[in-house]
């Protein structure tokens, strides 16, 4: 017997009225998708979300999608090319080759990225006495620690912390705390660059600096949490930019660039072709002091 005690809303004169002309559910859905990134219409809805595609740092795959085979058959000057490739991604699947000859791989264990010299200094082609030279140097306990081992323990682990890596396929981070964590540090020391980062006023041409930016040297980054209460939700998402000269950070790569826009009177595009032309022929630093002590074209 039905409790009369409580009745149904929504039943009888009192109930709500449905007005024809409300947005259909599906329709809003598809709306709070394009504004807020799903997150309003899970928390209605309690379903899970699939998870966006994202421009994932050392996604080799998009970018070389045959590297692999490619180093199979490279000449040993290719080798080296690729071991002094601007994007530590491809140097880092060549440090985890079973191709990658032990000099090369006694390079790339001192690599500025930590993922790289991860890859290098757990490459069985690495003789023991430079990987117990190399490990000595390491700037990461956790993998010093472990390379200095008699079998060294440093595959899917987090470059961060060493503890496993869950989503090989997607992170090279145990978590997405370790992601953010990782991300808030190299925006601190120069790693990465935000575009928020360009100051209140800056220069015309470098507004549309990441359109400017080389394929691939653009990477989304894990920047927030999670939302609470949302089952498969992933972090939130921001994109930074990445040097693409050997041996300058992010933040002195874009000081390069703004400096040949406001001096040489080029656009941001311009400004990036030039720098990879100097970088072909000079070291990091060299480029950024070309760059930053060139006369401006005003003055001459």
């Amino acid at each position: 017997m039905p409790d009369t005690t409580h009745p149904d809303p929504f039943v009888g004169p009192d109930a709500p009225v449905v007005d024809a002309d409300a947005p259909d559910l599906e329709a809003l859905a598809r709306w709070l998708r394009e504004i807020r990134g799903y997150g309003a219409f899970q928390m209605m809805t309690r379903s899970a979300r699939r998870e966006r595609p994202t421009n994932d740092p050392f996604a080799s795959d998009r970018l070389w999608p045959d590297l692999d085979e490619r180093l199979w058959r490279a000449q040993p000057t290719d080798l080296t090319k690729w071991s002094r490739h601007p994007h530590p991604g491809a140097r880092l699947v060549l440090a985890a080759h079973e191709c990658c000859p032990a000099h090369l791989l006694d390079l790339l264990a001192e690599d500025e990225w930590p993922e790289v010299r991860q890859a290098a200094l757990g490459n069985n082609a690495l003789p023991p006495s430079r990987r117990q030279a190399r490990s000595a140097a390491e700037p990461v306990d956790w993998l010093r620690e472990a390379a200095e081992q008699p079998e060294p323990d440093v595959h899917r682990r987090c470059v961060r912390c060493g503890y496993p890596v869950k989503r090989p396929d997607r992170f090279l981070t145990c978590s997405i705390r370790c992601s953010i964590w990782q991300a808030d540090a190299r925006m601190a020391d120069g790693t990465y660059f935000r575009l928020g980062q360009l100051g209140p006023d800056p220069h015309p041409a470098l507004a549309d600096l990441s359109w400017s930016w080389p394929d691939g040297y653009a990477w989304e980054v894990a920047v927030r949490p999670a939302s609470g209460g949302i089952p498969g939700t992933g972090p939130g998402w921001g994109t930074v930019l990445v040097s693409f000269v050997p041996g300058i950070g992010a933040v002195d790569c874009e000081r390069a660039v703004g400096d040949l826009v406001e001096n040489q009177d080029l656009t941001a595009r311009e400004a990036v072709s030039v720098l990879r032309r100097l970088a072909r022929v000079l070291h990091g630093p060299d480029v950024l002091e070309v760059c930053t002590t060139v006369t401006p074209v005003s003055h001459r």
